[in-house]
């Protein structure tokens, strides 16, 4: 029922999008920006300390959270519906220097890496200003990809001996729904909107995981 409310409250500005709004369809834009990444917001009972699980060295407020360098492209599908895909770089935290400490007391720096984030998504202008759009984009996104660390888990009898161990190569990349809503203009574009998902592997049991961002970008042109 909320759904259907949304729908008749959005036709209307659907057709004034339609009629005002200058041809695109054809052309392919592209966007150099940044963007900010606020604390991941999940619940924090969802955590579950019964077994050996290798992203409890994984800070995930740290690894999802802060700035990155993003850079897009449009292609214009109509006049104001165009598919999108981005690319988020950053330079973050993979894995808690913690996992090389081996006496009781002692110190080891974090690892960081280049993270890659895969964006593809629908974006729909409506022309509600002079001098610009307001737009909604719907879309998925492949998170925290170059992110794999390896590790270890051993295993004891019961008189406390080593029986065995096993190695293993993990990663902290996810699926990721992607909403933004957001302004555009012949300049720029400035944009606000969540990940969200529940599929993470920071957590033993299905949990809602959602990160806020903002968005700043400059328009470098089209063909």
């Amino acid at each position: 029922m909320k759904g259907i409310t949304f729908l008749l409250l959005l036709f209307p500005l659907l057709n004034l999008a339609q009629k005002d709004l200058p041809s695109r369809k054809g052309q392919l834009h592209f966007d150099l920006g940044l963007e900010y990444r606020i604390t991941p917001i999940y619940p924090l009972e969802s955590f579950s300390l019964g077994r050996f699980n290798p992203f409890t060295f994984v800070d995930q407020d740290q690894q999802n959270s802060g700035m990155g360098i993003n850079i897009g492209m449009e292609y214009f599908l109509g006049k104001n519906l165009a598919l999108g895909f981005s690319n988020t770089f950053r330079y973050d935290l993979i894995v808690s220097g913690q996992t090389e400490i081996q006496p009781d007391f002692g110190t080891a720096p974090n690892q960081y890496g280049l993270l890659i984030d895969y964006h593809l998504y629908l974006k729909y202008y409506f022309k509600l200003f002079g001098k610009g759009d307001l737009f909604l984009s719907v879309g998925i996104s492949r998170m925290n990809t170059n992110s794999d660390f390896s590790s270890k888990e051993s295993f004891f009898d019961e008189e406390g001996n080593l029986v065995g161990s096993i190695l293993s190569i993990e990663s902290s990349s996810y699926w990721a729904n992607r909403f933004e809503l957001g302004y555009s203009n012949k300049r720029g574009i400035i944009g606000a909107g969540i990940y969200m998902s529940n599929s993470t592997n920071y957590f033993e049991e299905t949990t809602s995981f959602i990160v806020p961002f903002i968005k700043c970008s400059i328009k470098l042109g089209k063909l």
